[in-house]
């Protein structure tokens, strides 16, 4: 269909419209995610990221997209291929970003694309870990201190306390507070490796639980729950003192 100059202006407009619309990225994203991914991947090794990272995955990549010369080439396309066919058809599409999209991308040699890296590699890492990443991170934190003070917080500590009074010789009437005992030899039952794998394969870190929150909020509460920890329980208290009355 032979376009008339307001037609010709409307479609330059949308044309406009569709290279600043994020839909466009999107749609670049599916139509071509080979493409995306080989040149994503190969982005990523230059920047220091680990191998095999899937270019999919997370929000990695901002993608832009601008015409080489102008909208005019993608209008002239329409018109060219008589991709529409009539005044009816001209209003059906006028105002529709899908039918623009999909001639931009059909007509992605005459556009210029950018991929912009959005987050670092720490910032990646710390969303999707890998093994030794993690296992690196929580040997940095890892302190026998925090994870004693959190043992010393639990109800089967208590207990365990009571069963190591009870073999000293004190009665389970016996009042115990934390001076009357210390723990010695805290210490895991499994390697940094070992545990990193485990805490992935259970999905305990993902993209609203950093690596850095877990290590704060879940890693000693999940080594104590799993009982990979080992210690010893040591009473301090002399046999011959009384509770106070």
């Amino acid at each position: 269909m032979k376009l008339n100059k307001n037609q010709r202006e409307i479609l330059n407009k949308q044309f406009q419209a569709s290279f600043n619309d994020t839909t466009l990225e999107e749609d670049f994203k599916q139509e071509y995610n080979e493409a995306y991914k080989e040149w994503g991947a190969k982005l990523l090794e230059e920047e220091g990221y680990p191998k095999y990272v899937d270019v999919n995955k997370g929000d990695l990549f901002k993608v832009d997209i601008t015409p080489k010369q102008g909208t005019d080439v993608f209008v002239d396309y329409v018109e060219e291929t008589d991709e529409i066919e009539s005044e009816e058809e001209f209003e059906a599409v006028r105002n529709d970003a899908e039918f623009f999209n999909e001639i931009i991308l059909r007509n992605i040699k005459d556009t210029n694309i950018e991929l912009k890296l959005k987050v670092t590699p720490e910032e990646f890492l710390e969303q999707y870990p890998t093994e030794d990443y993690l296992a690196k991170e929580m040997s940095k934190q890892f302190s026998e201190k925090e994870l004693e003070d959190r043992l010393r917080e639990t109800q089967e500590l208590q207990e365990e306390v009571k069963q190591a009074a009870s073999e000293e010789g004190f009665d389970d009437k016996t009042k115990l507070n934390s001076r009357d005992y210390r723990i010695e030899n805290v210490k895991l039952k499994q390697g940094f490796d070992q545990l990193s794998e485990k805490f992935l394969d259970e999905g305990y870190i993902n993209e609203s639980n950093t690596v850095q929150s877990f290590l704060k909020n879940e890693f000693y509460n999940l080594l104590i729950r799993n009982r990979l920890v080992d210690y010893k329980i040591v009473i301090t208290r002399d046999l011959e003192e009384t509770d106070e009355v």
